[in-house]
């Protein structure tokens, strides 16, 4: 059926699709018929092209329809043959001993007998429009929509398109003419005529219809392009606006932050100045002790006391200064107790250092 996609007219296509369609409803296919006169149904045309169709239809119904083999199917009589088939097979079937009729009469006959034919209606406007116009083939075309004007140009070309020439083409129109005459083609021009101002005015509409939707579609869209221009400049101003709050509050951020160290580091510094101060205060309390107990020896056992006993505390006091340092890791301990004190009491969730730190010098380099 997609082989139809090919007619011009759509009435005309839409005739011969359900002509092939009732044909293979009401063919029989449970019984294999193989002769042409027991098929009781037949679809008989001057379409050849609509013959071929047909057939290739039936042949893929039968196919689909029964379980016969293919070489069987193909056996079957065709659901459609052409005038001048049809034409031969009657005269084939009589014997061909009748002379009181000659070949030229049947095919007329057996033209006559059916539609005229839509492929040989459009050679002869296609041949006339070459050679005389379009105003020449308009009049041709109103002449052939006339029955007798179809039946005559059937009958001159004798359903064979190949037969429409350009030799016998004057030939033909003066037989369309004569059988349909010339009134018919005067009332399909003013009909023409009419259905084109019809339609020019169709036209006019559509475009004046189109034309204003056109216009609010514009007015539409140019509203809808201002609101994206304002919900864009929007956007970006509340973009612009949360850029500068980011950054502000970077900037707290980075000053909490830069202040949070400052305040441990003083916190930490505070311990440290609290450990050194009381390591030296051990230290010099141990030497002065130290250098007491020594002075105290010196005046009981020297021949000259007072001499001897400040020598003995000079050099006791000096002595343990740079002794190595056997008293210095208690003291460190002591002092790095007293900077844990400190710290904790500012605020314990800072973290001291478990190194020790240099007493020594206040700082929080370690000792060597």
């Amino acid at each position: 059926m997609n082989r139809m996609q090919a007619w011009r007219n759509a009435e005309a296509k839409e005739h011969d699709r359900k002509s092939v369609w009732a044909m293979l409803a009401i063919r029989d296919t449970t019984q294999p018929c193989p002769r042409l006169c027991d098929s009781k149904w037949l679809l008989l045309t001057r379409n050849t092209a609509l013959v071929g169709i047909a057939n290739t239809a039936w042949t893929a119904w039968l196919q689909g329809a029964t379980n016969h083999s293919s070489t069987h199917v193909e056996r079957w009589a065709p659901v459609a043959v052409s005038d001048k088939q049809f034409a031969g097979y009657l005269w084939t079937r009589s014997g061909g001993g009748d002379n009181s009729m000659s070949k030229a009469r049947l095919l007329a006959h057996c033209s006559a007998a059916v539609r005229p034919r839509a492929d040989i209606k459009a050679r002869a406007y296609n041949l006339m429009l070459e050679l005389s116009g379009r105003a020449e083939a308009d009049d041709l075309a109103a002449l052939m929509e006339d029955r007798e004007g179809a039946r005559a140009l059937m009958r001159a070309t004798k359903g064979d398109p190949e037969d429409v020439t350009r030799e016998r083409m004057p030939f033909i129109l003066e037989t369309v003419k004569l059988a349909a005459g010339e009134f018919a083609a005067e009332a399909v021009r003013l009909e023409k005529d009419r259905q084109l101002a019809e339609v020019e005015a169709a036209h006019s509409r559509e475009i004046e219809r189109l034309r204003i939707e056109a216009e609010q579609v514009r007015k539409s869209h140019d509203a809808a392009t201002k609101l994206s221009e304002v919900a864009l400049v929007q956007q970006q101003s509340e973009q612009q606006a949360l850029t500068v709050q980011n950054e502000m509050l970077k900037a707290n951020l980075t000053q909490a932050a830069t202040a949070e160290a400052d305040r441990r580091s003083r916190i930490l510094q505070e311990g440290l100045d609290a450990g050194s101060y009381m390591y030296k205060s051990l230290r010099w309390a141990i030497a002065i002790a130290f250098g007491g107990a020594t002075w105290l020896t010196a005046t009981l056992s020297a021949t000259r006391p007072e001499l001897a006993a400040g020598l003995s505390l000079v050099l006791a006091v000096a002595g343990f200064w740079f002794v190595p340092d056997v008293l210095d890791r208690p003291l460190g301990l002591l002092a790095m107790r007293r900077l844990r004190s400190v710290v904790s009491d500012r605020d314990s969730s800072i973290d001291v250092p478990l190194q020790l730190p240099d007493f020594r010098r206040g700082s929080w380099s370690s000792t060597k």
